[in-house]
């Protein structure tokens, strides 16, 4: 859950920001819910822009928005929801060691003329 002033900061970061996804009248499906899902991974603040219905629907959309995707909205302006999802942290990777080198490899080819 975010704090007020959490929210106030990730408001005033969104408020530049166009929306990246529109809701269109199809609705949510899996294939919008991958996207959003892949564009909150990479962005964490995004604004979506829901379709023109009855106050009500939309209500229902925003809450199956939320449930589905793990987001927090931060704000809902008309049509324009804000939404947030910290990254996971990065795995540390290990470089892997490199194989000692064959005769065949290091050997330098020779060129047919």
């Amino acid at each position: 859950m975010l704090s007020s002033k959490e929210r106030q900061a990730l408001k005033a970061r969104a408020h530049p920001l166009q929306p990246v996804l529109m809701v269109g009248s199809a609705g949510l499906g899996p294939a919008l819910m991958e996207e959003l899902d892949r564009v909150l991974l990479h962005h964490e603040l995004i604004k979506l822009r829901l379709p023109a219905l009855e106050h009500e629907a939309r209500d229902a959309m925003v809450a199956e928005i939320l449930a589905g995707s793990g987001a927090e909205a931060v704000a809902r302006i008309g049509r324009i929801l804000i939404l947030y999802r910290p990254r996971p942290p990065e795995p540390v990777r290990v470089p892997a060691s490199k194989p000692a080198p064959t005769k065949a490899a290091a050997a330098p080819r020779r060129l047919r003329h």
